[in-house]
């Protein structure tokens, strides 16, 4: 019966239906609006904007022909990476060769001769923090060059090197007012100590139920918190800050939290701009959330610690007398005067702590836990911070506290009195930053140029462009002479202008960062870290 009805439909439904064509066009319709409610579910998985932004890119490449101008383009800062770290020292070992005593002790004379130039001539925007005129160097080094061997991961084995361990992550826990509940560990640079305590948030927030943890942080915030996020797949929202000052908004950066918000992300002196976030307001304003605070006190954390020291309140508490701080990460390589590769994190508690430990109990190796990133932890950068630390003492750190103020406070007056110049916000910590005026017609990349000719190695900063000082001990005497060299250097870029026109900065940020099409600025990037790591160029 079904089969005749069916049958019926079908010779109704085609005899009102006068020829072919009307039937390839009620077809081609119907195809049609599939088609559209495919593409339309479609688009909704998509972000449209970034579609058309596709689109938009491969129209723009192919009518300017950028894919050829990018390929030359890494052409040529293939080239220009070998050139920056190409050196006189031959010959160069392609194969392994077996060196006399007498041989080595050459070869690495001609590396530390090469390696020292610019810490000797101090004229660095940071890198090297202790007084190259001192002994302070040489005494750390000969001590710590006794650890090399030494291998922390086996801690029963090498007990002594714990103690040291233990007793300097108490240090930092007295300098930064952690309560009797914390713990903490020495890592080997400020991206571990990051990575560690992101990770642990990310952990915490799947114990609390939470799918997709994510961090919320001001875009000054340090790229290894982007690191951490692209490592541990961890969202990460990044709220803009003032280009005047360097400083977020408090109420925009709230704004961005929500249920799946487990840390925010302060720092105690941004790396560009020397800006101390507001980790106060922000700590008295999630009071009522599970929302916790990591403070970035990598560059910054010494001086904090040495103004709360002081009680001068030049530097606001960043520390965990702030109740919502809950882990802090700060590097005694820096300010601590100590050996490249230290680093200590601190957690407010046991349970945070245990959330970024790594174990593994079914391994055929045994039952597994590291406290860390890697499994073997040489002892030497630990013990290097253990003996610069209590070498200098409290009394050291605040005398070096003293002098980076004094000249800080130096630098400002003798920067803003240069009417070309523009400093970026009111630096209260250890880093200044300054900008040409655009009125001035200065190039900031002429400038940076002519600098470079005259031995200043100052890294070049983003929103805005700018240049980058670290005060540390080794530069605070060179420091003095900048102005009258700046003023001198302005003449030269007005008589000289387009110097930097074609430099690797004026490449990498006037050009590059402007390309449509991001993968292009990720490739050139990513082949200039592998070119540092080729012997010879191909």
């Amino acid at each position: 019966m079904s089969d005749a009805l069916s049958l019926l439909a079908k010779r109704l439904y085609f005899d009102s239906i006068k020829n072919k064509d009307q039937v390839l066009v009620l077809l081609f319709s119907v195809i049609l609006i599939l088609l559209s409610k495919f593409l339309f579910d479609f688009y909704r998985q998509l972000e449209i904007k970034a579609f058309f932004k596709h689109i938009g890119i491969l129209l723009i490449n192919r009518a300017l022909n950028i894919d050829e101008k990018v390929r030359k383009g890494i052409a040529d800062m293939r080239k220009e990476v070998h050139k920056a770290k190409a050196t006189s020292i031959q010959p160069v070992y392609d194969s392994l060769p077996t060196l006399t005593e007498a041989q080595i002790r050459e070869r690495i004379r001609q590396v530390q001769e090469i390696d020292s130039v610019r810490e000797k001539i101090a004229k660095e925007g940071g890198n090297y923090y202790y007084d190259v005129k001192d002994t302070h160097k040489d005494f750390v080094c000969s001590i710590a060059s006794q650890f090399l061997y030494t291998n922390i991961m086996h801690f029963d084995a090498c007990k002594g090197s714990q103690l040291l361990e233990n007793e300097l992550i108490n240090f930092f826990g007295e300098l930064l007012n952690a309560p009797s509940t914390f713990v903490g560990n020495s890592t080997f640079g400020g991206t571990e100590s990051i990575l560690l305590s992101m990770l642990a948030y990310r952990e915490l927030g799947y114990k609390r139920g939470i799918k997709d943890p994510e961090i919320v942080m001001f875009e000054s915030g340090h790229v290894a918190f982007c690191k951490a996020a692209f490592y541990f797949k961890i969202k990460v929202t990044r709220v803009r800050v003032s280009e005047e000052t360097g400083l977020g908004s408090v109420d925009e950066l709230l704004a961005h939290t929500n249920e799946n918000t487990v840390v925010i992300v302060l720092s105690g002196g941004t790396y560009a701009h020397g800006a101390v976030d507001q980790v106060q307001e922000v700590s008295d304003r999630i009071m009522d959330t599970d929302i916790l605070i990591h403070v970035d006190s990598c560059l910054g954390g010494f001086m904090s610690s040495c103004s709360a020291l002081r009680k001068d309140g030049k530097i606001p508490p960043i520390d965990f007398r702030v109740a919502k701080v809950s882990t802090i990460s700060i590097d005694p390589h820096k300010y601590g005067e100590s050996p490249k590769g230290s680093s200590i994190v601190l957690f407010r508690n046991e349970e945070l702590k245990k959330m970024s430990i790594f174990i593994y109990k079914d391994w055929t190796g045994g039952l597994y836990a590291t406290p860390g990133i890697p499994g073997s932890r040489g002892c030497a950068p630990l013990v290097g911070a253990w003996v610069s630390l209590v070498k200098n003492g409290k009394q050291g750190i605040l005398s070096t506290y003293d002098l980076i103020c004094k000249t800080r406070e130096s630098l400002l007056r003798d920067l803003r009195s240069i009417p070309e110049i523009r400093v970026i916000g009111n630096p209260i910590s250890c880093v200044v930053s300054f900008t040409t005026h655009k009125r001035s017609g200065i190039s900031l990349f002429d400038l940076h140029d002519f600098l470079t000719d005259a031995k200043w190695h100052l890294s070049m900063m983003q929103k805005p462009y700018c240049l980058h000082i670290t005060i540390t001990k080794n530069n605070v005497e060179t420091l003095r002479t900048l102005k009258d060299e700046l003023v001198s250097i302005i003449q030269k870029c007005r008589s000289n202008p387009n110097k930097g026109k074609n430099s690797v900065y004026s490449v990498l940020y006037g050009s590059l960062v402007k390309l449509p099409d991001e993968s292009m600025i990720e490739d050139t990037l990513k082949t200039s870290v592998v070119e540092i790591n080729r012997l010879k160029i191909n």
